[in-house]
């Protein structure tokens, strides 16, 4: 009787602890990633890049910039492995990514893949009311509207701040 007892009691453990794994993204909600969206760019807490994002969950991402003055209308794309900037009429196409592996653009494009792929989401942790990420070896916070849509991300290493609005899906 002591036996049954004792393996009730490890059974009600297991069960018990399994339910306290609030860590993990809630499988319930799921991360919207094909989206366009506003999305205003903070760098080094001083320099603001304004543009539209648009994502898919295939890792087709487009990044154009409305401000500052010198990027307006510079838009960059990115679609199974081909790298095209282009502004006016001008257009290059790169077989490589055209920014350094530091770069912002590099991250942010890094973070969205990452978050896309099914097979990264039991490596999202919640941390209160935001998530965590390790990315390209960075770590990544990040927060989520009632809809599971991308409202901020982080990368405190690097300064950057991004922050997605009037999100179109």
């Amino acid at each position: 009787m002591k036996k049954y007892f004792f393996m009730f009691v490890c059974c009600l453990i297991v069960v018990l602890m399994a339910g306290c794994g609030e860590n993990i993204l809630n499988k319930n909600q799921e991360i919207v990633t094909n989206f366009e969206s506003e999305v205003k760019i903070t760098a080094d807490d001083q320099t603001n890049y304004f543009g539209t994002l648009v994502h898919t969950p295939e890792g087709v991402t487009t990044l154009t910039f409305n401000s500052p003055e010198n990027l307006k209308g510079l838009s960059y794309s990115v679609a199974g492995g081909k790298y095209e900037l282009s502004k006016n009429s001008l257009v290059a196409e790169y077989n490589k990514m055209p920014f350094s592996k530091n770069s912002y653009v590099f991250y942010l494009l890094s973070f969205l893949d990452f978050i896309s792929n099914a097979e990264n989401q039991s490596k999202i942790m919640k941390n209160k009311e935001k998530y965590e990420v390790v990315c390209e070896n960075e770590k990544f916070s990040f927060t989520l509207d009632e809809s599971g849509r991308i409202k901020s991300v982080c990368m405190l290493s690097k300064n950057l701040n991004i922050e997605l609005s009037e999100h179109k899906c």
